[in-house]
């Protein structure tokens, strides 16, 4: 895969990990009376915000440390967004969420993980990382 698709890949997830942090920080605004699984959100959000956009600025990768990093980058990617859909089903049957953003920030999680797993595998098939 040539590498402009790898960074078109990484544009997609930047985009879809930006939105999600955006939403993880209305949806704590939202649980005011769970502060704790709101901060939780929040946190979860920025992490995987953060994850991406060193993934991002890591392709290509020039040398073995950059590889290192490249990959610890989309593993800490999937299991922040491993744990913010589990922070999410955890939420979801209270009544101080808004049913469309719960919705809206669950879709992205599913769209931004498949976006992730999917330059992992170009990853590793292009630079040998052994990703996912």
């Amino acid at each position: 895969m040539p590498i402009r698709d790898l960074r078109g890949l990484t544009l997609l997830a930047h985009s879809l990990a930006h939105e999600i942090s955006e939403y993880t920080l209305d949806l704590e605004r939202q649980l005011g009376r769970q502060r704790y699984y709101g901060s939780q959100i929040a946190d979860a959000g920025i992490t995987v915000l953060a994850h991406v956009a060193c993934a991002a600025s890591l392709i290509p990768p020039y040398d073995l440390q950059s590889r290192f990093e490249l990959r610890a980058s989309l593993r800490g990617a999937i299991q922040t967004l491993d744990h913010l859909r589990d922070l999410l089903r955890h939420t979801a049957h209270t009544g101080d969420i808004a049913p469309d953003l719960h919705d809206r920030i669950g879709a992205r999680i599913e769209e931004l993980m498949a976006v992730v797993r999917a330059l992992s595998l170009e990853c590793d098939r292009e630079y040998h990382l052994g990703v996912a």
